[in-house]
């Protein structure tokens, strides 16, 4: 019998455990990438990643709390910059590790119903954008991510893997945690394939290396953070929405990869004073998820007015460049 303890600690572990169950999505879906996809970073720049990051969290957690336990919110920061960050020294992966995890330490708010710190970046968007912003002659985003469409069973296959883990994380996670982000996973990917099709006039060959494996890892891995998203129901659909009206604007200044990060950077910004509103709405005794809320209305104009800076742009600049063919070195370019 004690030869199956192990396992049976695992399986509970997967049966309850949230976290372990995303470290362990996550580590099949980067290893796939790195072996299969041809993400463009070493097993070595991995492991500096990961031990920065699990080393700074755990420190830092101890410090504060005085407990010792296995950091795997820190853990989780590792994928995100793993995914998303290329870069010709190794010393730039272990800056983006600590920047991640200062972020989601230090970058709190409690404004909202129950008064706590809490962290509004998602800390491996914001050290990867951040990085990739300070460092541009030295950091990019892999091609394979945000373009260069291979047309194998290879890359359908590791697609149709990322998006069925992707969506039994998120049934994992409503189960558990009893929260859902499926709202923001579901406006978001609508929104995007509007905006692609209807106003960008994209081709469908243009959607095959837009629409790619690393796009749905953003989607179910790194806009999903419970912790960095509206509470509402609604407000969810709106922040979805918020980040692909963002990253078009974004488009239109340096037409780079990282645009989608930036979506979620600056969108991210406003969520204090969403969480705030939200706040003001529950005092105020509008429980109901799908009642119309004073937040509801605040986030819903601040589309209206993302929305309309999108036609004044695409009026004077004409549609975006969403195939990523310029590559520019500063952060606006002329």
């Amino acid at each position: 019998m004690t030869f199956f303890l192990p396992f049976k600690f695992i399986y509970s572990l997967i049966k309850k455990n949230i976290q372990f169950n995303q470290t362990l999505t996550l580590s099949m879906i980067l290893l796939l990438g790195i072996n299969i996809y041809n993400l463009n970073i070493s097993f070595f720049q991995v492991f500096v990643v990961f031990s920065t990051v699990i080393t700074t969290d755990f420190l830092i957690n101890w410090y504060k709390t005085g407990k010792i336990f296995f950091p795997y919110s820190g853990l989780n920061s590792g994928f995100g910059i793993s995914f998303f960050l290329r870069a010709t020294d190794t010393i730039l992966f272990f800056w983006a590790g600590i920047i991640a995890i200062l972020v989601k330490h230090f970058f709190t708010t409690a404004l909202f119903n129950d008064n706590k710190p809490r962290h509004f970046f998602n800390p491996s968007n914001f050290a990867v954008f951040i990085t990739l912003i300070l460092f541009p002659a030295f950091t990019w985003i892999n091609p394979l991510q945000w373009g260069n469409y291979v047309d194998s069973i290879y890359y359908y296959i590791i697609l149709l893997v990322i998006i069925i883990l992707g969506i039994r994380m998120q049934f994992k996670c409503k189960s558990i945690i009893g929260e859902s982000t499926l709202p923001v996973i579901i406006s978001f990917f609508l929104s995007s394939i509007i905006m692609f099709f209807f106003f960008a006039q994209e081709s469908y060959n243009s959607a095959l290396s837009f629409f790619t494996g690393s796009f749905f890892t953003f989607i179910f891995f790194m806009i999903t953070d419970p912790k960095t998203v509206p509470e509402n129901f609604i407000n969810k659909i709106l922040f979805g929405i918020g980040i692909t009206f963002f990253f078009y604007i974004l488009q239109y200044f340096i037409n780079e990869n990282y645009s989608i990060l930036g979506g979620l950077f600056f969108m991210t910004i406003l969520l204090p004073f969403i969480w705030f509103y939200e706040s003001k709405d529950k005092k105020g005794k509008y429980l109901n998820k799908f009642k119309i809320t004073f937040s509801n209305k605040i986030l819903f104009y601040f589309l209206i007015i993302l929305f309309l800076i999108i036609i004044f742009f695409s009026y004077y600049n004409g549609i975006p460049d969403l195939v990523f063919d310029n590559r520019c070195l500063e952060l606006f370019c002329s």
